[in-house]
């Protein structure tokens, strides 16, 4: 039987979320089907087979890659035959990936978005000058370009604080 939503998921703080999305779905009438980590070694072949089915798929594991990616061509290939719609493409999830691109993005399309100061990387530059920080306010959030959700630190409040990081 074909689910209308299939949602793959290891990260623990996804569960909360995905909790809340499964019961509005199915309060609407929406099959769900979650699949975890366990689940995870025997997707790819369970989706070439045939054996798990769905009109839409939300894929929160591919881009730990590895072990995690390993079922992301027979997505493809469902996409490509048009038997499945990923709701997170992995093409266009890679653009949104890089925060300082959507931020700009998001200013382009008329949206507010917070001041930005955006420094290159320590490997790419290891010595930057001093940055005036005073247009973040008092204390500001510091997060890499890619970092996931737990790439936000703690608030600092100087140049000092960012250059220990």
């Amino acid at each position: 039987m074909k689910t209308d939503l299939l949602i793959i998921w290891a990260w623990e703080h996804d569960a909360d979320f995905l909790d809340l999305l499964k019961a509005t779905c199915v309060a609407r009438g929406i099959s769900v089907r979650m699949l975890g980590a366990k689940e995870l070694p025997g997707l790819r072949e369970a989706l070439q087979a045939g054996h798990i089915q769905a009109r839409v798929l939300i894929d929160r594991v591919w881009d730990w890659g590895g072990e995690y990616a390993r079922h992301c061509d027979a997505v493809q290939q469902q996409v490509q035959s048009r038997t499945l719609t990923l709701l997170n493409d992995y093409s266009l999830v890679r653009r949104a990936w890089n925060k300082p691109t959507m931020h700009y993005e998001i200013i382009a399309h008329g949206l507010s978005a917070p001041y930005m100061i955006v420094l290159p990387s320590y490997e790419s530059q290891p010595f930057v000058g001093r940055v005036d920080l005073t247009p973040l306010g008092a204390c500001f959030s510091v997060k890499g370009a890619h970092s996931g959700g737990s790439g936000v630190l703690r608030p600092i409040c100087s140049w000092d604080e960012v250059t220990q990081l």
